[in-house]
């Protein structure tokens, strides 16, 4: 969900820069659109003036951006930690692909986990033993693709 999220946000980003880059006028999102009130034919296309707040709204008012304000502080302090434990994640997971990486690695590591190697082996340990390869070769085959796609 937050993947999605963030598409939509850098999606958005782009047609705002590129409305901007072209002069031309900045898309309104289809939640806005659709929040949009009715208006009167009668007065300009204007909606009505609005009634002034009253005192109790206001404070009210107040006291939920205070709220919304509180969560924003915390969000953002959440995202500095997830970022830092991202980048330390990152950096594990190039040295796990360094080692991977060595010459004789994949080789030492399918003969030892290949159930072919295990004659002796019984149903669950053939089953553990495939499971471990298949594991072995998904892991270079991202490994593989992670390398194909950055340049």
């Amino acid at each position: 969900m937050l993947s999605r999220w963030r598409d939509e946000i850098n999606a958005g980003r782009t047609a705002v820069r590129t409305a901007a880059a072209r002069g031309e006028r900045i898309p309104r999102p289809s939640w806005a659109r659709a929040a949009e009130p009715e208006t009167g034919r009668g007065n300009g296309g204007r909606p009505p003036p609005a009634a002034p707040p009253d005192a109790g709204e206001v404070e009210s008012l107040r006291g939920l951006l205070g709220e919304v304000r509180e969560i924003a502080m915390q969000s953002q302090a959440r995202i500095s930690e997830l970022e830092t434990e991202l980048t330390a994640t990152h950096w594990r997971a190039d040295r796990v692909v360094d080692v991977l990486e060595l010459p004789g690695v994949r080789k030492m590591l399918l003969k030892a986990t290949h159930p072919d190697t295990h004659p002796g082996a019984d149903e669950e340990q053939r089953r553990a033993l495939t499971e471990a390869s298949s594991k072995i070769n998904a892991a270079y085959d991202l490994i593989n693709r992670a390398k194909n796609t950055n340049p």
